[in-house]
């Protein structure tokens, strides 16, 4: 019964993410006013307002303009379902449950807006970072664990090295570059408290992995030019769920004892 009351919560929260992906890049209030269809400006009812089966039952079209409604919608709704369910059953004890959903909620819209608009909203970023930050603090108070603190301090230093790294090569090849944007520093810092000390130098090494896969790949079938912009929020964060919904910490831990 607790798993399916996550779930709808879970699903439901998804539909929030879908409002606040849309809504905070265009500068729209994500309180007011209620749903709407962004073709038609209609507002949607509640009851044709239901995560996931609202789409299947209207065949993924807007019920007033017949307009087809993005498959994205859906997507997010059942991940942050399916994510709250995961962290829920797999977190050692509540506080960490209760932040890793958090994190996800919050990891799930940055991500998608990151790939959409280039940008990372300090109305999601600065939140997390102080939930973050609380979280270090309950940790290390209630449960002697510092390896939060820990892992803030080394991945700011070690991505620091390496900005400051990229920063001066750029200027040796006289372009105007940035290496990285600010947001990504700044999601940095959660993501060290998520997944420890090691678990974040292995978070920036498989994200850096993952994008030079990606844009090499695009490159290849000329759909990216390396002279494009291109996000990188999307890989740290999609290298951090992985790192975390694996166990692999754990996994590697457990390999180098046998070793």
């Amino acid at each position: 019964m607790d798993l399916i009351l996550i779930g709808i919560l879970g699903a439901c929260f998804g539909s929030f993410i879908n409002v606040i992906i849309y809504r905070i890049p265009n500068n729209l209030s994500i309180i007011s006013p209620r749903s709407f269809c962004p073709e038609c400006k209609e507002s949607i009812p509640s009851y044709r307002n239901i995560p996931i089966i609202s789409f299947i039952f209207q065949l993924g079209r807007c019920h007033n303009c017949n307009k087809k409604i993005s498959y994205y919608y859906p997507t997010i709704e059942f991940i942050t379902c399916i994510s709250w369910i995961y962290f829920y059953t797999n977190s050692p004890n509540s506080i960490d449950s209760i932040f890793s959903i958090l994190m996800i909620s919050f990891l799930i819209p940055l991500a998608f807006i990151d790939l959409k608009h280039l940008i990372f909203p300090l109305s999601l970023i600065i939140p997390l970072i102080v939930i973050s930050i609380i979280y270090s603090g309950i940790n290390y108070y209630f449960f002697e664990n510092i390896d939060s603190i820990y892992g803030i301090m080394i991945s700011l230093i070690f991505f620091g090295f390496v900005y400051l790294i990229v920063l001066y090569w750029f200027k040796f090849k006289k372009t105007k570059k940035q290496p990285m944007g600010f947001g990504d520093i700044l999601l940095i810092i959660p993501l060290s408290v998520w997944l420890g000390p090691i678990g974040i130098l292995l978070c920036i090494f498989l994200s850096s992995l993952l994008a030079l896969l990606t844009w090499g790949i695009l490159n290849m079938l000329n759909l990216f030019s390396f002279e494009n912009r291109m996000p990188f929020g999307p890989y740290l964060i999609t290298a951090g769920i992985i790192i975390k919904v694996f166990n692999i910490i754990n996994l590697l831990d457990a390999t180098f004892r046998t070793i």
